[in-house]
């Protein structure tokens, strides 16, 4: 499995400052992290780093910058609103804070283009494949990639 890269690092430990944005840390907070921190490929130094957000909490304005990737930050989006039902206990103050970080993290992004990029790569994934037209099962067609190659064409 391929180590996380920078940015959806970072994502994910601005995941974990998130959970610390109401004050207080959750069993449920806790134990989805904890389920994060051991289902990703991260590495063991990431690892480290991330427990020991989780343990001592981290501001999220010093990881915000590191995530550059604009999938990352639309995830991120959608994590803020996961960890805020996470425990069950999604008060007026806690969705004030979350309204305040969403607004922070969009800031400057370019909404429109971001829509338009997935726009066309949803239109882009209907779109099959040279290989994918090909029966790979086929006597004929498996003879000739085989000759292909063979030839190195």
């Amino acid at each position: 499995m391929q180590e996380v890269n920078d940015s959806k690092f970072n994502m994910w430990r601005a995941s974990m400052a998130v959970i610390y944005l109401d004050g207080r840390v959750t069993k449920e907070e806790e134990a989805w992290a904890e389920s994060k921190i051991q289902d990703l490929p991260f590495s063991s130094a990431q690892r480290n780093i991330i427990h020991g957000d989780l343990t001592h909490g981290l501001s999220i304005d010093k990881v915000l910058p590191l995530i550059t990737h604009k999938p990352d930050i639309a995830f991120l989006l959608h994590l803020i609103r996961t960890i805020g039902h996470i425990d069950g206990c999604y008060d007026a103050s806690e969705k004030e804070a979350f309204k305040k970080l969403e607004e922070k993290i969009i800031k400057g992004l370019d909404l429109e283009a971001l829509e338009e990029q997935v726009r066309t790569m949803e239109e882009q994934s209907y779109i099959p494949k040279k290989e994918e037209l090909v029966n790979k099962s086929s006597l004929i067609i498996r003879t000739i990639n085989n000759f292909k190659w063979w030839l190195k064409i």
